[in-house]
């Protein structure tokens, strides 16, 4: 491999690693929780800079009173904070609820 290729894929790499770390920054990481009696399948939307975008992952399908959930990364505002809405198919409807990272979200 020539020394020019090598500079190449290497700038390449580093670029990618400092875009996905500045993609990064730009999220945190949120679980939702069933603390109901009923089973459910759960949507999730992402509110916050592009609309109402449903999360990678979503549909959950949530355990009744399974406190593992499921975790997945929301988009965040320059507050750090992010807007998330669930929407349970049957079941418990939220919108509008602001989360920080780490946050669970309990459905009730």
């Amino acid at each position: 491999m020539r020394v020019s290729s090598i500079l190449v894929l290497a700038s390449f790499l580093l670029a990618s690693a400092i875009f996905a770390s500045a993609a990064r920054a730009d999220t945190i990481q949120v679980t939702v929780v069933n603390e109901t009696s009923d089973d459910h399948v759960c949507h999730v939307y992402d509110l916050f800079g592009h609309g109402r975008v449903e999360v990678g992952g979503s549909p959950f399908s949530l355990a009744s009173n399974d406190a593992r959930g499921a975790t997945f990364v929301v988009n965040k505002g320059g507050d750090g904070n992010g807007l998330i809405e669930y929407q349970c198919e049957g079941g418990p409807i939220l919108s509008q609820i602001q989360v920080t990272d780490g946050q669970i979200v309990e459905i009730r």
